[in-house]
């Protein structure tokens, strides 16, 4: 009798370590966030193929945000603006006459680089993000296996 309630007892121990499979919505926002990248790297590749340039004017630097630069541009008569967070040493000053990229098909779509280095830069973390996802889930089932079958009281 004290041996089988030792076993359940340690198969209850077991079963509290064992992960859930509610363990996996821990990845749903990563899931969700490599999702939201792909698309946006499909935007800007189709875009490349559409890219026009224009001559812009840098308007505004908000150090604070990114130390993202403001800019406007026009196309056909309408203007547009945007905003671009440089990398590296880019810098731009205000007033400065910059070259804009756009997407012909949709002006409201720019840049201050091209759109294939834009869409390397929105592709980049992708790959680590679904290595994440991958280990997660490997580890997760290989803890389930490890604990054994949940047993039912009784």
């Amino acid at each position: 009798m004290t041996e089988l309630f030792e076993q359940k007892m340690r198969d209850a121990g077991n079963a509290s370590r064992r992960p859930s499979r509610w363990h996996a919505l821990l990845l749903l926002p990563f899931l969700i966030g490599a999702v939201f990248l792909l698309y946006e790297w499909v935007l800007y590749r189709n875009a490349a193929t559409r890219q026009q340039t224009t001559f812009g004017t840098v308007t505004a630097h908000e150090p604070a945000n990114h130390s993202r630069y403001g800019y406007t541009f026009t196309v056909e008569g309408r203007r547009y603006d945007g905003w671009q967070v440089p990398h590296d040493s880019e810098e731009w000053t205000v007033g400065q006459q910059v070259v804009v990229y756009y997407d012909a098909a949709d002006p409201a779509r720019n840049a201050l680089r091209d759109f294939t280095t834009e869409s390397d830069g929105i592709i980049a973390p992708v790959p680590v993000l679904v290595l994440g996802i991958v280990t997660a889930v490997l580890l997760i089932i290989s803890l389930r296996r490890r604990a054994g079958p949940r047993q039912s009281p009784g």
